[in-house]
């Protein structure tokens, strides 16, 4: 029962916060499902709007770096190309930018990638330490 749930917001707003990532879990365990969830930066979550998804990013990235253990993030999306925004298919296109959804520039993609993975390193550092403190309590009882 290997699965994935995607946030990707929807009419009623975006779904990547805290609350909505524990909800989604819950409900794929009460499933019987693995409670892996990925959330899109993009669509309803940025508005659609490429310059927010560096913020929608960094949230979750928050999230990744302060969470318990039980956290079920396993991935972000992200709209990505060499220059930011989207065009028209027309016969004056511009080179590097996007004919489907909006997308971050490659520089801004760089800076949340970054940010991502410090995340994910301060997580692991975090129960990495802890967990040594507590093996190391056990061992001395």
């Amino acid at each position: 029962k290997l699965t994935h749930l995607i946030l990707r917001g929807g009419d009623s707003g975006p779904n990547y916060s805290q609350d909505m990532v524990i909800g989604a879990s819950t409900w794929l365990k009460d499933q019987n499902l693995h409670a892996k969830i990925m959330i899109d930066c993009s669509h309803a979550n940025s508005g659609k709007d490429e310059k927010k998804q560096a913020v929608v990013a960094g949230k979750v990235a928050k999230q990744i770096a302060d969470a318990d253990e039980g956290l079920n993030i396993g991935g972000v999306m992200l709209e990505s190309f060499l220059s930011a925004g989207r065009q028209e298919i027309s016969k004056r296109m511009t080179y590097g930018v996007s004919v489907t959804d909006a997308c971050m520039d490659w520089d801004t993609t760089e800076v949340v990638l970054r940010k991502l993975g410090e995340a994910v390193r301060q997580r692991r550092r975090k129960f990495t330490i802890e967990g040594q403190k507590a093996e190391m309590e056990r061992i001395k009882q």
